[in-house]
């Protein structure tokens, strides 16, 4: 939510002095009439100088002079005096800043009916800045200045009614009144006005009215106006799009603390858009506006850690700003602390919780969360199993051109779940995603081209994907190069080599790999020759369904005492993983 940056936009009307005797006949300020009047002790005069003062209007620009004026004033009830002072107060401008006094002040200004007072005390309460917090009291306070026409208290008015606060949600009242604020030339107004036409709340969406409202306002330096110009010109909404023009907006209300304006500047530097790259200065402007409770900064903060993006890597960092982003709805949060509970980086792995924190991100048109749910979906992790879904989810990611749904998307095609078995759609999208460095797909693009399926049978190229995912601990990887080695198939034979890579493989629980190391340890083919450990692997991948390891399993048990098979069985339990190998 943005929060109302409050500033000055001048007194209402014309101040009214006593006998007109502090202007000349034109209607001018006649700053010494009014100084000698003053030190008379004429309030009128004195809120005249004290005006004159704050605003620099006549005279050079002088907070202390306009406190000394504005307290004597206030002092004999002045209500222009009061104001004034209140202003001084909330603002720190010639005194110390001071939330109670500025409240004080602003009472007996708006007890008299005076617009500034009111707004002023409307604001106090709306921010809860020297009193308490109370959103009634500031609508109800607002509401009187927004009836004397005053611009200010149109658009705290407006803005209370923008997001419901002391009053009932009404974007059409809240366009009403920052439409009256705005043609004033409020800033505040203007900025709230565009974003309302941006969002198509209470309004028709038009970006290019949005951006006319924009403008006006950023140039008054009103930084939430500027940090929307700037989102406007970064994405190209309403405007041609203009990364520098961007950037250039963004960082004049970032500059000024406006979360929007961070947010933007932060994404700019991290993806060298509109800047030079600098993943630091990106992070150190989304780290600020995260700090103020920007739920995009907070997920881009976690995003950082998590991939150790212009900081170190720390999971558990990462975690606790994701899911700060993800509690305020962030799709971006919510996929990627759904990620982290998938894959157990920064917390306990918990597939159930990656499921929920994944689904709302998915159905939000998140692709990597889209991919996660499809994952779960096909393996059965923290959900039922279920191939349509995972087929479903699994496409909407994929054709987001994400690598985890379009390797499970592969996978379903491969063996035919939630979809027709169709190789060539499996190479497709397995190689999609094995050019974007996915080990599964990799791994499946190595399988297509050992046995031929969708594409020409080539053992060269089998084993060029095989050892891409080998390398990042794919098992599927691991087990094709170990088969590979072991037959001499796209690589000179070599059984250690074919021991060493199935048996990390056969460690995750891929049955080829456990087929290839059982029947090595039968004849000693890379390692010792060893019929008890034979046993336990060929057990482990004919329980898996391999009737060829099974076939040679029962051979082995014919050549083993019973002390022996049953020492085997043994360790093969305390070899078979939690998961199977995917």
């Amino acid at each position: 939510m943005k929060w109302l940056a409050w500033r000055l936009i001048g007194l209402l009307a014309v101040l009214l002095l006593a006998g007109g005797s502090a202007c000349s006949d034109e209607g001018a300020i006649d700053i010494e009439r009014a100084r000698v009047l003053a030190e008379r002790g004429d309030a009128d005069a004195q809120a005249v100088l004290a005006r004159a003062h704050y605003f620099g209007e006549e005279v050079e620009q002088d907070y202390f002079q306009a406190a000394h004026w504005s307290r004597l004033a206030a002092e004999q009830e002045h209500m222009i005096g009061q104001a004034l002072l209140a202003e001084a107060y909330f603002f720190g401008h010639g005194v110390d800043q001071d939330y109670d006094q500025a409240a004080r002040w602003s009472r007996l200004a708006a007890d008299q009916g005076y617009a500034m007072g009111q707004t002023r005390l409307a604001a106090a309460y709306y921010h809860g800045l020297g009193v308490e917090q109370d959103y009634g009291e500031a609508v109800g306070w607002a509401r009187l200045a927004a009836e004397q026409e005053y611009a200010a208290g149109q658009a705290l008015l407006g803005h209370t009614h923008y997001y419901g606060l002391g009053v009932a949600q009404d974007y059409g009242a809240a366009v009403n009144w920052l439409r009256l604020a705005a043609e004033q030339d409020d800033a505040e107004g203007q900025a709230l006005l565009g974003h309302a036409y941006y969002m198509g709340l209470g309004v028709e969406q038009d970006y290019d009215e949005a951006v006319d409202w924009y403008r006006p306002s950023a140039d008054q330096g009103n930084s939430f106006g500027q940090a929307l110009l700037g989102e406007a010109y970064f994405y190209g909404n309403g405007v041609a799009q203009d990364p520098e023009e961007g950037v250039h907006w963004s960082r004049l209300a970032a500059e000024q603390g406006d979360v929007i304006g961070q947010t933007v500047l932060g994404e700019a530097y991290v993806l060298g858009v509109g800047v030079a790259q600098d993943h630091r200065e990106g992070f150190r402007w989304l780290w600020a506006a995260a700090q103020q409770g920007g739920a995009v900064a907070q997920a881009h903060v976690g995003h950082a850690y998590y991939f150790g993006r212009g900081v170190r890597r720390d999971y558990r960092t990462a975690v606790y700003w994701l899911r700060l982003a993800a509690e305020q709805g962030s799709a971006e949060g919510q996929a990627l602390l759904g990620a982290a509970y998938y894959f157990g980086n920064g917390v306990r792995q918990d597939y159930r919780e990656a499921v929920r924190w994944s689904r709302p991100a998915a159905e939000k048109g998140d692709a990597r969360a889209q991919g996660l749910l499809g994952a779960a979906y096909h393996y059965g992790f923290g959900v039922a199993q279920d191939y349509g879904e995972a087929a479903h989810w699994s496409r909407l990611a994929a054709e987001q051109e994400n690598a985890f749904g379009q390797s499970v998307l592969g996978e379903a095609y491969y063996f035919g779940r939630g979809v027709p078995q169709d190789y060539g759609e499996a190479v497709r999208w397995s190689g999609l995603a094995a050019e974007q460095g996915n080990a599964v797909g990799q791994a499946r693009v190595g399988e297509a081209y050992y046995f031929g399926r969708g594409v020409e049978q080539d053992y060269e190229e089998s084993v060029r994907w095989s050892r891409l995912a080998a390398d990042q601990g794919n098992a599927i990887g691991e087990g094709l190069l170990g088969a590979a080695y072991y037959f001499g198939n796209g690589v000179p034979q070599d059984y250690a080599e074919a021991a060493r890579w199935s048996r990390s493989a056969a460690a995750q629980g891929d049955a080829r790999a456990q087929e290839v190391l059982g029947a090595a340890y039968v004849v000693g083919h890379g390692v010792a020759e060893d019929q008890i450990s034979a046993y336990v692997w060929l057990n482990l991948a004919a329980t898996a369904g391999r009737e060829s390891a099974r076939a040679l399993r029962d051979q082995v048990a014919a050549r083993m005492t019973p002390e022996e098979i049953a020492e085997a069985r043994t360790r093969a339990r305390a070899e078979r993983p939690a998961r199977p190998a995917i």
